[in-house]
């Protein structure tokens, strides 16, 4: 794609840090392939086509400055910036289920869905997305990430994670990622005491809160 790209260098070793486990996967794939591209001066959305089915949204968070709103069409990226600081936010938690999903293989297997009309979930998932960058109250928040997990839930086949796992937990759990695996986020109008304890009972005492998350430092720039 770069045919000068590391022309007389001689060679090279690379080192690249994570400033987490890698195994929580938090978008250290789509990250690399971003880093590589910006290193590279090629397009990213043009290298994640070359070795990767998804969407490409988590290689277009990779180098946002913040929330976005992402879809395809057309096969292009649309990527709409989106003001997303709800009261709520400190409730909000990531919780870490320990059961890594490959992301190429659930796009392979939603990809057989290929000949299934979803027009109409599409739609409405747009709207809930939409609808869910702008909401400030927090039950409505939960009602509308429940209906959205109970559409994709529908659409693959599968049970939710909230009622497969977490049946008696009052709020939302939400999938995430590949829709299975890494983390879930998760909401209750009982307050983030609450969810973090619930989890931990449950053994799940990797607990991030997402107002720790949005704090962290963007890093725009490879780090030589």
């Amino acid at each position: 794609m770069n045919p000068a790209f590391l022309v007389g260098s001689g060679g090279l070793k690379v080192v690249t840090q994570l400033e987490f486990n890698r195994n929580w996967g938090f978008g250290s794939s789509s990250t690399l392939t971003s880093l590589i591209a910006q290193w590279a001066g090629i397009d990213p959305m043009n290298l994640h086509r070359m070795i990767s089915k998804g969407s490409g949204y988590d290689v277009a968070c990779s180098r946002a400055d913040g929330p976005i709103i992402f879809s395809l069409k057309g096969g292009k990226p649309q990527i709409t910036p989106v003001d997303f600081n709800p009261p709520f936010g400190h409730m909000m938690q990531l919780i870490y289920l320990d059961s890594k999903q490959d992301s190429d293989m659930e796009v392979e297997a939603f990809g057989r869905l290929a000949e299934t009309d979803l027009s109409g979930d599409i739609s409405r998932i747009s709207g809930i997305s939409n609808l869910l960058s702008s909401v400030k109250d927090t039950h409505a928040f939960i009602s509308l990430l429940s209906e959205h997990e109970e559409i994709i839930g529908k659409i693959l086949g599968r049970e939710t994670v909230k009622s497969r796992l977490f049946s008696d937990f009052d709020g939302v759990v939400k999938s995430l990622g590949a829709w299975g695996g890494d983390f879930v986020l998760a909401l209750s109008p009982q307050g983030s005491e609450y969810t973090a304890d619930y989890f931990r009972m449950k053994s799940h005492g990797i607990v991030v809160p997402y107002s720790t998350l949005v704090r962290l430092p963007f890093v725009k720039e490879m780090i030589t």
